[in-house]
């Protein structure tokens, strides 16, 4: 929200395995930790919107490697038309342009290269998360990494490697 009234023009780029996008009266667990996307479009639960400004436009809302849902989660894609962008494909402008944040859920990640989540759903390849944050990077005004959670020290180690690889591609200005 701060970054959306800081530019009005910002893009969202949600890089996650899961939908997020369940309203209160949608959701199953009533966990806000899947409502996130319903609540930056305009849907938030009560007690947080007085907390936010003005909805994002679908229309500034790109998914990646989404795939996991429940009907709640889908019937509000569908109703809002929200968007896919495929990991590899090259970003036009005409799709995404201006001011760019991306929320990278860990969880999108293909487990057999990052198992360091909590929920291993993932099926983008390492190198393909890596090109789009690098792809953006010159846009980039955001970057939210999240899921993180390491079974152990040396899992912890392992996964903050690409956790660095990130932040770097994040910095890269082409």
């Amino acid at each position: 929200d701060y970054l959306h009234r800081r530019y009005p023009d910002l893009t969202v780029i949600w890089v996650d395995a899961h939908l997020d996008a369940n309203t209160v009266n949608t959701t199953p667990s009533g966990n806000f930790h899947g409502m996130p996307v319903a609540a930056i479009l305009g849907s938030a639960p009560v007690e947080l919107q007085a907390l936010l400004s003005t909805p994002l436009p679908p229309t500034q809302f790109r998914y990646v490697s989404a795939h996991v849902g429940d009907e709640g989660d889908w019937a509000f894609q569908r109703a809002h038309d929200l968007r896919w962008l495929e990991p590899g494909q090259r970003i036009a402008k005409q799709v995404v342009s201006g001011p760019i944040h991306i929320h990278f859920d860990l969880d999108a990640l293909d487990p057999a290269e990052f198992p360091h989540v909590a929920y291993p759903d993932g099926k983008l390849p390492f190198d393909a998360g890596l090109a789009l944050v690098r792809s953006v990077a010159a846009d980039l005004v955001g970057l939210t990494i999240t899921e993180f959670a390491p079974s152990d020290e040396r899992a912890a180690r392992n996964g903050s490697g690409f956790v660095e690889r990130l932040c770097k591609a994040a910095a890269t200005r082409q």
